[in-house]
């Protein structure tokens, strides 16, 4: 009786284990760092082909400057889309982790105190996982990119307003 129960709880777990790296499994990744054959994965990044070309030449020109510098980016209430300041503070970003590929990076997803603490998590990987896609597109390696979510548990600023609720929706760089 106990060694059926045992298996049992090995099958299921290793369906489940299935279903969860099928489930992960987004893109198609041709060449490193290029992640192609998911459009759909594309758009929720709020990009299109022509100006991610764009964003590329531009992270190339970048790489030949100095003092690029890690930053973070912001986001919109209950938002992971990427605005077009975030997005260009992410060209910086990319031309920075392509001038230092021996560092790792961890995108880290934060939210503001609004919400539960499981949607904010949520809300939070989904906003570092937003930024990953568009780095890696950009051509930074997968390999030197992690993500996180802290959701509301780490504030920039505490306080219980607009004003400081704007700065803890974000997504910090931490090199490793």
């Amino acid at each position: 009786m106990v060694r059926k129960g045992v298996w049992m709880l090995c099958v299921l777990l290793c369906v489940f284990s299935l279903l969860l790296v099928s489930a992960c499994r987004r893109g198609v990744v041709k060449e490193e760092g290029a992640v192609v054959g998911d459009e759909k994965a594309l758009k929720e990044t709020g990009v299109v082909e022509d100006e991610l070309e764009a964003a590329r030449r531009k992270v190339e020109e970048l790489r030949k400057q100095p003092g690029i510098k890690l930053s973070p980016i912001y986001f919109a209430f209950d938002d992971f889309s990427l605005t077009e300041e975030a997005k260009e503070t992410l060209i910086e970003n990319a031309a920075w982790l392509l001038n230092n590929s021996q560092k790792k990076a961890v995108v880290e997803g934060h939210c503001d105190e609004r919400g539960t603490s499981e949607y904010n998590l949520a809300l939070g990987q989904r906003r570092a996982s937003s930024s990953q896609k568009y780095l890696i597109n950009l051509g930074v390696p997968s390999s030197q990119l992690s993500t996180i979510s802290y959701g509301k548990e780490r504030p920039k600023d505490s306080g219980h307003n607009e004003e400081a609720w704007a700065k803890n929706r974000r997504d910090e760089f931490v090199t490793k």
